[in-house]
C-alpha cells in the first residue's frame, strides 16, 4: 500500500466518524479500514508519521483530520462520561428485556453501542427471538414500552428484530456493516458470535474486522426465568 492510498483510506474513515464528531483510536482506526495490508504495530508506525507531518491531529489519544473548528477529542471524551451512566439504564432494561418469552439474544447498537452518549440519546437494541415469534415478541415489548415507560425511548428504542433462524441481515451496505461491527453483546453471548460470524461479508468493508476489537465481554448470561417457553 502506498502512502498516498494509506492517507486517503485514513481520511475516509475519519470523515465519516467526524459526521458524529466521534475521532477514533489507533486501533478503532485500524479495525474500521476499509484497505489495509500492514500489522496493527506497522500502521500506528504510519499514523505517527501522518502526525508527524501535520495530516492528522492526535489528542488525547484520538486522531482526527487537521483544521476543523471541534475539538473532537474533548466531545468524545464528555460524551463517553454519558455513554457510562447511560449504560447502567441499558443493562437494567436488559434485565427486564430478556426475561420475555421467546427473548433469545440482546444487542446493543447506536451511540452507545460506540461509547458515547448525549442527554438526548435513545437506547437502541437488536433483539433475536425464536423462530415464529418475532410479531409476537414485538408486540408484547412494544406494549410494555408503551405502558410503563409512556413509550419514551430515552429507555430503550427497539431498534431491529431478527430471529435465531434467519440471522443474515439482506440489506448489505457500509452504514450496516458500521452498526454491525459496533454491536455490543448485552445477553447471550454465544448467539451474539454467531450473528457476527454470519454476517461476516462486513469483513469485505473492515478486512481487520475481529469480534473483541470493538466490543465486550457478554454482560448478562444468566439464563432469564422464562426462557422455558
Amino acid at each position: 500500500m502506498i502512502k498516498n492510498e494509506f492517507h486517503q483510506n485514513i481520511a475516509r474513515t475519519l470523515l465519516y466518524y467526524e459526521i458524529f464528531d466521534y475521532p477514533l483510536t489507533a486501533r478503532e482506526l485500524f479495525t474500521l479500514s476499509q484497505k489495509n495490508t500492514l500489522t496493527l504495530e506497522q500502521f500506528k508506525g504510519e499514523l505517527d508519521t501522518l502526525v508527524a507531518r501535520k495530516q492528522l491531529v492526535k489528542a488525547h489519544g484520538f486522531y482526527s483530520l487537521p483544521q476543523q473548528s471541534k475539538d473532537f477529542s474533548l466531545i468524545r471524551a464528555e460524551r463517553q462520561k454519558i455513554a457510562s451512566r447511560r449504560m447502567k439504564t441499558a443493562k437494567l432494561f436488559t434485565s427486564v428485556i430478556k426475561q420475555f418469552p421467546f427473548v433469545r439474544g440482546v444487542f446493543l447498537s447506536g451511540e452507545l453501542s460506540k461509547n458515547v452518549a448525549t442527554k438526548d440519546s435513545d437506547i437502541d437494541y437488536v433483539i433475536v427471538t425464536m423462530p415464529n415469534r418475532l410479531w409476537v415478541t414485538r408486540a408484547m415489548l412494544i406494549l410494555f414500552k408503551k405502558v410503563f415507560l409512556l413509550n419514551k425511548k430515552k429507555y430503550f428504542c427497539l431498534n431491529y428484530f431478527v430471529t435465531e433462524h434467519q440471522l443474515l441481515l439482506q440489506e448489505k451496505s457500509y452504514y450496516i456493516a458500521t452498526e454491525i461491527a459496533h454491536l455490543k453483546p448485552l445477553y447471550n453471548f454465544p448467539l451474539f458470535l454467531k450473528y457476527i460470524n454470519t454476517n461476516s461479508w462486513i469483513k469485505k468493508y473492515f478486512p481487520n474486522y475481529s469480534v473483541f476489537a470493538l466490543t465486550s465481554e457478554p454482560l448478562f448470561e444468566t439464563p432469564p426465568v422464562l426462557q422455558k417457553f
